[in-house]
């Protein structure tokens, strides 16, 4: 993939170690996910260097604390593996876990009723986490990861053997949250109905990104439109006519 003006810039800026740089490109770029050499992202190549005040910068400006590279490992596996304790330590208080906890709570999702202990490939192995060159299982992983259904295809799910395999409804794939982002899935006119989930997927925004939008304006304007919505209708009152009095009589002498 060839890369853009700015994202060189960007690499380069990380490499150099130039926080100002950093920031300046950051605003031009909102996918940082890209691969630059030896398949580094941005936030990769500032671990791999050492650099923590460009890894915060990367982080508050939207890289992926969990994304999982080829090699199964994730920016907390990569600043480990790199021994870079105090990047390590960052990641973390930014909600980034290993790859082998993201794929176990995986598992499980999918199979709830799958007992570890009886099974050879989900047993957990004690290893020092500091040294993943001695991991034997992520090449296999890596290569099933290329192997996988392509993105977006609807995966299988199943109860237990003894009801057949039978075929369940995955989770919805949740967006993914970017500053460009934010206006479109939170549009007040698309959560008429559904507050309840409006309010719910706001929790899965990053806090660095919440401070770029006005949820509170949008979640009060679906809520004025779902009362709106749901208000009963006044029953219409039927006019009821009363015949006039009859013409008052003369007296009859």
């Amino acid at each position: 993939m060839t890369l853009t003006k700015s994202q060189k810039s960007l690499f380069n800026a990380v490499r150099t170690g130039s926080l100002a740089q950093v920031n300046a490109q950051l605003k031009k770029i909102s996918d940082l996910e890209f691969e630059g050499d030896y398949g580094r992202t941005p936030l990769e190549e500032a671990i791999f260097h050492g650099k923590v005040s460009i890894v915060k910068a990367l982080v508050e400006g939207g890289a992926d604390v969990n994304r999982v590279n080829d090699n199964d490992q994730t920016p907390l596996d990569y600043a480990k593996f790199h021994k870079e304790t105090k990047i390590a330590t960052y990641l973390k208080s930014e909600g980034a876990e290993k790859a082998d906890d993201i794929s176990a709570r995986s598992r499980y999702n999918r199979y709830p009723g799958y007992d570890d202990d009886d099974h050879y490939f989900l047993n957990s192995f004690d290893r020092d986490d500091d040294d993943f060159s001695t991991n034997a299982r992520a090449p296999k992983r890596a290569a099933a990861k290329k192997a996988k259904a392509p993105k977006g295809a609807t995966a299988k799910k199943f109860t237990s053997a003894a009801e057949g395999g039978a075929e369940l409804p995955t989770e919805p794939v949740k967006p993914k949250f970017t500053e460009e982002t934010l206006k479109d899935t939170f549009n007040a006119k698309n959560w008429v109905g559904k507050t309840d989930d409006m309010e719910k997927l706001w929790t899965d925004v990053p806090a660095k990104l919440q401070k770029k939008f006005d949820f509170d304006a949008a979640f009060a304007e679906a809520k004025r439109e779902t009362l709106k919505q749901n208000a009963p209708t006044a029953p219409t009152l039927k006019k009821t006519l009363t015949p006039p009095p009859p013409p008052s009589q003369p007296p009859q002498v």
